[in-house]
């Protein structure tokens, strides 16, 4: 028996955003999560869909169709599918025949999609973090050509920081104070030194000066993957105005 267009995997019952709202409009768009290829789509009502991209009639690539009322159309035999996956044959009953559908949500600016495993109950909630007082500086696409491990590596220690880093990073490594705090799905390593001086005017614009302590927070989240990570500066007591917060997946 042939194995279906898209096989569930683990990781796929966690939420991922793949990619900013306004970059999906009519036009079907071609992905991979965690391996799989899907098809992106958004009906004419507005609403945004993920399918198997591989169309189960004569494998054409759902990508190459079309956006028709609330379905997605195939190039080849004008087959229609469903934000559901369901299925419509325009010469034939199509007996059931179901497309496997990703669940969908938009929030945060983002699309988001995870597959539930066999016998879910209930979704579980989209990741979330407080924002508090700090403001949205935008979102940032970056597909970096490495494997998981290494690249949650890579956010995880400080060796490189006083190396690769030419602005946020540390005059003298071994000025470093290190803390490390290890969970079963998460850890978390924070790690404060002396500032390197800045570009020119580059203090004065981020009201950092030389000298100051500068400080990183990172926590490294597991299920799913996610590092959230916070720089701040201070001056003895005095935390500065400016600090900021990247979240990535």
């Amino acid at each position: 028996m042939a194995e279906p267009p898209c096989r569930y995997r683990a990781g796929l019952r966690h939420w991922h955003p793949l990619l900013p709202s306004r970059q999906l409009g009519r036009r079907p768009l071609r992905r991979q999560l965690c391996g799989e290829p899907l098809v992106l789509f958004r009906t004419a009502g507005g609403q945004a869909a993920a399918l198997a991209e591989v169309c189960p009639h004569r494998r054409m690539s759902l990508a190459a169709g079309r956006v028709q009322g609330e379905q997605l159309v195939c190039a080849y035999h004008s087959w229609r599918f469903g934000p559901d996956g369901a299925v419509q044959c325009p010469l034939m009953p199509a007996a059931g025949l179901r497309q496997p559908a990703f669940q969908v949500r938009e929030a945060q600016g983002l699309i988001w999609l995870r597959q539930p495993p066999p016998g879910e109950a209930a979704p579980p909630p989209l990741p979330a973090w407080p924002q508090g007082d700090l403001l949205p500086a935008g979102i940032t696409l970056h597909q970096v050509p490495a494997p998981l491990e290494l690249t949650l590596d890579n956010f995880t220690e400080t060796e490189h920081t006083s190396t690769i880093h030419q602005v946020f990073g540390f005059t003298d490594p071994a000025a470093v104070e290190l803390r490390l705090e290890l969970e079963p799905a998460a850890t978390r390593v924070w790690n404060s030194g002396p500032q390197k001086p800045f570009p020119r005017l580059f203090d004065a614009f981020i009201d950092v000066r030389p000298r100051d302590q500068f400080a990183n927070d990172w926590v490294t989240s597991f299920e799913p993957p996610l590092t959230v990570y916070e720089q701040t500066w201070r001056r003895g007591e005095r935390l500065r105005r400016f600090r900021m917060r990247v979240v990535m997946f």
